[in-house]
């Protein structure tokens, strides 16, 4: 079986050039997934079949939805970064020497979890504690952001001895339907992070959404900011959206994904101008996105109703010219500092390797990918799983 090993994460990618040479920023330099593929591709009513069949659909189901569709199922959140690379099983990898080869080579300060795959989900817990504890033996603090972890005090206990940091992420259930389909939605996420913070865990709430815009324009388009906002867990961050499409520009922003990039067209060049009410034009007009090099487009500024969390630099990710990073909650230094001081990392894939995934028998795209589709969830096949906090 394939065994859990520590790769390399965003702390490769945001370090800092000094005038003594170049520094560490970020904490999730090694990284640790529980799974090939992330669990939330899966539809609910395939779910007992996937983990009887090795994390995998059976011939049948595969060559149903194949015949039907000529995609396979896929309730991945939309603004995933990483769909890539997590589409594949979801059976949980092993914890073995191999993995705690890693650790007794690289000695880690800190691992984090979740990196591609969601580690929370209770079809995971044992292998949860197990890797707990050795990241307990070897001192290793654990982040963790989190969407399908429900109150475990077993997992509680262990993330105190570890000192870990434990992060709900919390968005809109319209755009993480693999999550709320097992009854995880962003409700239920604040319950269960409340849970941990009132037992001692080193506990937050991290937001994702439009920074750009208010709050409670955020909350018409569905993110849950007043729940957050309002919860007991003390420590509340953000993360600025990563706008992975025109489809993820438009649901989170309410303005077309060229329209976001192209303001200085303004009024009269703008192809439908006037399907934007006069608050949306000046907001287009004042940028309020900006195009990277692997072209995802990143906010420009924060909104006033978020100067809180910019005034304590509880902001995790690039706003603008800068780049901010808190921590994660685990040491005291919350730092923000101009993104033209980041090292600069060439990255390209192997070529070869994309080449090798090609397979004949199912669709694939142009880098050989399986392709992934929406998922009608059908209501008669719901599946028949109560967790304990839906009781």
């Amino acid at each position: 079986m394939t065994q859990i090993r520590l790769v390399s994460g965003k702390g490769d990618f945001v370090r800092r050039k000094t005038d003594d040479g170049e520094e560490d920023v970020c904490l999730c330099k090694y990284n640790g997934d529980i799974s090939p593929g992330c669990i939330s591709q899966v539809p609910p009513y395939l779910f007992e079949e996937v983990v009887n069949n090795k994390g995998k659909y059976s011939k049948e189901t595969k060559d149903e939805w194949i015949k039907k569709t000529g995609k396979l199922p896929d309730l991945r959140c939309i603004y995933c970064y990483d769909k890539r690379k997590n589409g594949r099983s979801v059976e949980a990898k092993d914890i073995g020497e191999k993995t705690r080869g890693d650790f007794e080579r690289f000695r880690p300060a800190f691992v984090r979890l979740s990196k591609e795959t969601e580690w929370g989900h209770p079809l995971y817990r044992g292998k949860l504690l197990d890797f707990l504890d050795l990241s307990n033996e070897f001192n290793s603090r654990i982040i963790f952001p989190a969407k399908m972890l429900e109150f475990d005090e077993e997992v509680a206990k262990k993330i105190l001895i570890n000192d870990g940091f434990l992060s709900f992420s919390i968005g809109n259930d319209r755009f993480e339907r693999g999550a709320v389909s097992y009854g995880f939605t962003n409700k239920c996420r604040i319950e269960q992070a409340e849970k941990y913070y009132s037992f001692g865990v080193n506990t937050a709430l991290t937001m994702v959404c439009d920074v750009t815009d208010s709050i409670k324009n955020n909350e018409e388009r569905g993110f849950n900011i007043r729940r957050v906002l309002d919860s007991k867990v003390e420590v509340k961050r953000i993360i600025p959206m990563r706008l992975t499409s025109a489809r993820v520009a438009l649901l989170v922003t309410g303005i077309e994904r060229k329209d976001l990039v192209n303001p200085s067209r303004g009024v009269g060049h703008i192809k439908g101008w006037e399907k934007y009410s006069p608050e949306i034009q000046e907001r287009i007009m004042q940028a309020p996105y900006s195009k990277r090099r692997n072209g995802d487009l990143v906010a420009n500024f924060i909104h006033p109703d978020f100067m809180e969390f910019e005034n304590n630099l509880r902001i995790c990710g690039q706003i603008g010219e800068y780049e901010y990073c808190d921590k994660c909650n685990l040491l005291p230094d919350r730092i923000k500092f101009p993104v033209s001081e980041i090292v600069r990392v060439d990255y390209t894939p192997n070529k070869s390797k994309l080449q090798n995934k090609r397979r004949k028998d199912i669709p694939t795209n142009r880098k050989g990918a399986i392709k992934q589709g929406k998922t009608k969830i059908p209501k008669e096949k719901n599946l028949k799983i109560n967790f304990d906090f839906q009781e």
